[in-house]
């Protein structure tokens, strides 16, 4: 799922100004979206597209980390992978249950099966004498 950043964020992460930012949405340079309450946005995959490298915004002072779109990326396919993960996790997990009510109904047969036995060969010798 692709982050919608705001356009003065987007121009803080790009190095530009909100200005700047309207201009190239104006443009066509830029591709702006809506956000769930209407407000235009952009796409980090669009701004990464647009201007390459952006600058992580921390919210303080420190320095800023630069983002790439192999960061981007990388982040998407770990999303993917940790989906398919726990979907195979639940998997198993249902299979387990499987395998253990499995079990539990053979022992149960098998129990079943010992007892009559047992009183099958009890029954067969009382019948001899």
């Amino acid at each position: 799922m692709d982050t919608i950043l705001n356009l003065s964020d987007c121009a803080r992460r790009v190095g530009i100004s909100r200005v700047t930012i309207g201009r190239h949405i104006k443009s066509g340079k830029v591709s702006v979206v809506k956000d769930r309450k209407g407000k235009k946005g952009i796409h980090i995959s669009e701004l990464l597209r647009v201007y390459g490298e952006l600058q992580h915004d921390t919210g303080s002072d420190a320095p800023s980390k630069t983002v790439t779109s192999d960061d981007t990326d990388s982040h998407a396919r770990c999303d993917e992978l940790i989906h398919e993960l726990k979907h195979r996790v639940q998997k198993l997990e249902e299979s387990e249950d499987y395998l253990k009510r499995m079990l539990e109904q053979s022992f149960l047969r098998i129990e079943g099966k010992s007892e009559k036995k047992k009183k099958g060969k009890k029954g067969k010798k009382k019948g001899k004498k």
